[in-house]
Order: C-alpha cells, then structure tokens, then sequence
C-alpha cells in the first residue's frame, strides 16, 4: 500500500512543477530569478543571453511552462528572440514574461504585437514572480 502512495505523490509532484527558462546576461540577476522560480517549487534552466536562450528553448520545447528574458542582451535581444520563438510553427505557445529596464510604451506595445504575455520592470519583486508562476503554470 505504501508503494501506491509513494506513486501516486511522484505523479501529482511531476504534474505541477513545471520548468521555467531564465534568460538574462547578467548573472547575479539571472541567479536572483532562479531562486525566485525554485521557492516556488518548480524547475529552473538557464541561458546567459539571447542566442544560448534561443537554443535552449527550442531544446526544451516539449517540457517548456514558461519563459522570462531580459531585454537588452547580447548576441540576440530579447525582443528578437520572442519573435524568432513566435514565428516557428513547432514551439508552442508558452507564456514570456520581459523583464526590463525599459519603460517605453511603444516597446512594450511592440512586445506586446510579438506575443509577449508581460513587461517586468526591473528590480524584479520575488511576489510578482510568484505570482505570475501561480497564474501561469
């Protein structure tokens, strides 16, 4: 009996933790929402910019719950590596969040047209973290 609810917990556990992509250049930032990701109980990996976040994603599209990145990167911007995401017919529709220094209305309206879910204005709030991962996965 207890093998069946030791079984029964595996699934339930794998069913919600979903796996979040970390995309940003710099690295104490990059840490910072890790560690957001993981006190909410799921999985983090991680991409130092924009081209790495790219291969990364499609690599993981399949087991993908959802994906913030930074906007200023080098390499591929975060803007360029949401449309190139959006644009293939084969990586589903998983939900980017930017996070960003960036506070132009017509950015974020540019964002927006490419699918864009949010715009995180940085320093990122680990509430507002968890509370996208909440509503999200």
């Amino acid at each position: 009996m207890g093998i069946i609810g030791d079984e029964i917990r595996i699934k339930w556990t794998e069913s919600v933790m979903g796996k979040v992509l970390v995309i940003d250049d710099a690295i104490i930032q990059r840490a910072q929402l890790k560690s957001m990701v993981l006190a909410a109980g799921h999985e983090a990996i991680e991409a130092g910019d924009g081209e790495e976040g790219l291969e990364m994603a499609l690599k993981h599209r399949d087991d993908l719950s959802m994906i913030f990145c930074d906007f200023n990167m080098p390499v591929l911007d975060g803007l360029s590596l949401c449309t190139k995401l959006y644009e293939d017919e084969q990586f589903p529709s998983i939900p980017i969040f930017m996070i960003t220094t960036e506070t132009s209305q017509d950015l974020k309206e540019l964002g927006k047209k490419v699918g864009i879910k949010g715009w995180i204005i940085k320093p990122v709030q680990p509430e507002v973290i968890e509370q996208l991962i909440r509503q999200f996965i």
